[in-house]
């Protein structure tokens, strides 16, 4: 099945399917369990059919790289993905401004300084402070993951995914650089639709079953038009190729934010 909540009309279509049960009949239980919760309520009532890997899930990400042929070709890249391979916006882009960077001995280098931005080996006085060189070892140590939202509706513009890659903010800080600036004066945010397994993403669960997370997210938007986990990251070993991407549109912040 299809699941698809990026609008309040796909969430009830995908929430039916996916729960076995009928708006109409949710909206029934909602007025007759008030004193009970969202979770409880759904809980006590599904009657789902589908395994997580018999569930496709349609995710939108956000990216400024310029080449969308590149896109398509490499597909959706984590940030040292992103950065080894040497045909990609992030990578041409950095090797323009001079700035070099060892994965292997993580080492970066800028002009006549080298940084150690091993995250292991940063120091108690480094991790305490969040010191520049911390943050940018952090952020390769920690970005490993792609991520896509369930819906951009709402979409706060806080987490910047539209103007630049975050990497950038990190090393502009360390090298007393302007590279966000350069980037966003030449980009245009796009949003990506992809399509993953639900067995191949990390849900913020919180100790549910899986199924039922999906059922709250596709139920909390048909009914409110809110969901809980928008952001979903996808699991290390899932690879988001070309073939797995449905759409690529220019992205336009006044449609979501509120």
């Amino acid at each position: 099945m299809i699941y698809d909540i990026r609008t309040q009309a796909n969430a009830e279509k995908t929430l039916e399917e996916i729960s076995g049960v009928t708006v109409e009949e949710w909206q029934k239980y909602i007025e007759t369990n008030s004193n009970e919760t969202d979770e409880n309520i759904i809980v006590a009532n599904m009657k789902c059919n589908y395994s997580l890997s018999e569930i496709s899930v349609y995710l939108t990400h956000l990216t400024t790289a310029m080449n969308i042929d590149n896109i398509k070709k490499y597909g959706l890249l984590d940030l040292r993905e992103a950065y080894r391979n040497r045909n990609t916006d992030l990578r041409r882009f950095l090797d323009s401004k001079g700035i070099t960077i060892d994965l292997d001995r993580a080492l970066l280098s800028f002009k006549d300084r080298i940084f150690n931005i091993d995250f292991k080996k940063q120091s108690q006085k480094d991790r305490y402070n969040q010191t520049n060189k911390f943050l940018v070892a952090r952020r390769f140590d920690y970005d490993k993951e792609v991520c896509g939202f369930l819906s951009l509706d709402n979409y706060s513009g806080n987490e910047d995914y539209h103007i630049r890659p975050e990497i950038l903010k990190d090393l502009d800080a360390l090298l007393k650089t302007n590279l966000s600036r350069e980037w966003a004066a030449n980009s245009k945010p796009k949003e990506i639709l992809f399509c993953v397994n639900a067995d191949e993403i990390l849900l913020d669960s919180s100790n549910k079953d899986p199924i039922v997370q999906l059922i709250l997210e596709a139920y909390n938007k048909a009914f409110s038009n809110f969901i809980i986990c928008s952001e979903i990251l996808i699991k290390k070993d899932c690879k988001i190729t070309g073939d797995r991407i449905l759409e690529i549109n220019d992205f336009d912040i006044t449609k979501y934010k509120k």
